[in-house]
């Protein structure tokens, strides 16, 4: 029905011009939530087709969990605006080192991936190791329970190290900076108990 026949029928009954707007306004109200329930209707399956040929849309690409190569635990090195030393160029082997300072500490700390590439490695040299009957093994003992996931160790040519794995997962510069900031806390806050008398 258009709005002039409407008109004429309200004029006929004697109905005011407000409720003839208002009756107007209803039905346009009418059919704009018809269109609004036919849209949705037509929608939800569009949008379920979508989803099945293109996977979710919506869903943000996640981190690789390749594992990261020599060249590119240096490369990632490099990126955090550290000064990379080569200790070791044999191929297969290669380690590096980056020397950071914490708390006052000169922190050298050497980074290598196992030969298994399943992890990096995170080495601070601390000196020669303590006499074998010297009460600071002990210590050293103790601390590596409360220090975890770092640990203090003992080379076979007699050096004392600490060190942290990180499975070589997912690694990127966040992560990376966050284990060195996590050893070289640790080599700062247990020095009483590595460093020589």
């Amino acid at each position: 029905m258009t709005v002039a026949n409407l008109f004429i029928k309200y004029r006929a009954v004697g109905i005011s011009g407000t409720l003839l707007k208002y009756d107007l306004y209803l039905r346009n109200v009418i059919r704009i939530t018809k269109k609004k329930i036919m849209l949705k209707r037509l929608l939800a399956p569009a949008i379920f087709i979508l989803v099945l040929i293109t996977g979710n849309p919506f869903q943000t690409n996640a981190q690789t969990c390749d594992p990261i190569t020599r060249s590119q635990l240096k490369e990632m090195l490099i990126q955090l605006g550290f000064e990379v030393k080569v200790l070791e160029a044999t191929p297969g082997k290669e380690k590096f080192e980056v020397k950071h300072v914490k708390d006052g500490f000169n922190v050298p700390v050497g980074y290598e991936i196992s030969a298994s590439t399943n992890y990096i490695w995170l080495t601070v040299n601390l000196g020669n190791k303590f006499d074998d009957y010297s009460s600071k093994n002990a210590q050293l003992i103790r601390q590596n329970g409360i220090i975890q996931p770092c640990q203090f160790y003992v080379t076979e040519s007699g050096r004392l190290m600490m060190g942290l794995a990180i499975e070589n997962r997912g690694v990127n510069n966040a992560l990376l900076r966050n284990k060195i900031e996590t050893i070289t806390a640790k080599v700062a806050e247990t020095n009483t108990y590595w460093k020589s008398n």
